[in-house]
């Protein structure tokens, strides 16, 4: 609400017209309130100026992702966990997007289950290959080179509802910055080295960075590190980066806005607030299609951890639609005279 409310006084209602898009049913932002799905209520006070698109540019209508997103968020409201389950448990069809449910909970070695690890191992293969046959990651300066490992970079992610426990963030990011440090026989204890991942946690104007700005740590001159943003074609010394955090794995929340064609997903089964219908939604609409083939979505998550996220829709009061409501009533009275 505070956002929202500060964007708004900074407009001039006079000669701004305001437009507002966006998805109601992702998960909303951190803070009170949920603004967007208020405004954009088509029962609510606002209902004559909202225009809701169908056609999904990112994927098919008649794709398994398409079908498990409405599974998850039913036009109707009323959500079958069997019917997110059908989804989920379907056999992957060619020429469509493949989901891989992993729903055994498995072992866990540092955190991180072994079907996952086996994951990050195939996912983030050229990173933990570094030093094999000779396959090095390039010089920030080596620009064709650099952009064919950023491709790959901006492909690949880990998603998870958690930062502690099992496949959390902590865990998934602690296990990669192991292996890649292995890889690239860098320092155990170096917080910069090339193939990490990062990003940035605020706002720099003075650098031109954003929060949630992503970049990969590539060698630099004369032995140093720089880091390479990609979606910035912009490389900053490691030393000059602003407040930052490694990110082979992130939260679902700072995901939005970001899609990725090979994609994990992972909801810890014991903690009980670490689902959410909004939360799963938001996670698996995050997987895009690549240049050459059909996006790959695993979700690692047992089926109680998936029913619970898909039965539990968080309610956030903000007052935001009852005061709009009042506001326009009175509005109306005043034109009636």
């Amino acid at each position: 609400l505070d956002l929202a409310s500060r964007l708004f006084d900074a407009l001039d209602p006079a000669r701004t017209r305001v437009l507002l898009l966006g998805d109601k049913d992702q998960l909303a932002a951190v803070g009170p309130g949920s603004v967007f799905s208020d405004l954009s209520d088509k029962a609510g006070p606002l209902g004559p100026w909202i225009c809701e698109f169908t056609k999904n540019h990112r994927f098919s209508g008649g794709s398994r992702l398409y079908r498990l997103a409405r599974a998850i968020t039913p036009k109707s409201g009323e959500v079958d966990e069997k019917a997110v389950f059908d989804v989920l448990e379907a056999p992957n069809q060619e020429g469509d997007n493949a989901i891989d449910w992993k729903k055994a909970p498995g072992r866990t070695s540092g955190g991180v289950s072994r079907e996952l690890q086996a994951w990050l191992k195939s996912a983030y293969g050229f990173l933990l290959q570094q030093g094999r046959k000779g396959a090095r990651f390039p010089q920030a300066r080596d620009a064709e080179a650099v952009d064919r490992l950023w491709a790959q970079v901006d492909s690949v992610r880990v998603l998870s509802s958690v930062h502690a426990g099992d496949n959390g963030t902590d865990a998934v990011n602690e296990w990669m910055e192991t292996r890649v440090k292995r890889a690239v026989k860098a320092d155990p204890l170096a917080v910069h080295y090339p193939g990490r991942f990062i990003m940035v946690r605020r706002n720099d104007t003075a650098l031109g960075l954003a929060n949630g700005d992503v970049a990969v740590e590539l060698p630099g001159e004369a032995g140093g590190i720089v880091a390479w943003f990609g979606n910035r074609r912009k490389a900053l010394p490691a030393a000059l980066l602003p407040e930052h955090e490694t990110a082979y794995a992130i939260t679902i929340h700072k995901s939005q806005g970001s899609s990725y064609p090979r994609l994990a997903v992972t909801l810890p089964d014991g903690n009980e607030g670490a689902g959410s219908r909004e939360l799963l939604y938001t996670a698996v609409t995050r997987l895009s299609n690549g240049r050459e083939k059909k996006g790959e979505l695993t979700l690692f998550a047992t089926e109680k951890a998936v029913k619970r996220a898909v039965m539990h829709e968080v309610k956030r009061s903000g007052g935001l639609a009852s005061r709009l409501n009042d506001f326009l009533l009175l509005k109306y009275k005043e034109v009636a005279g």
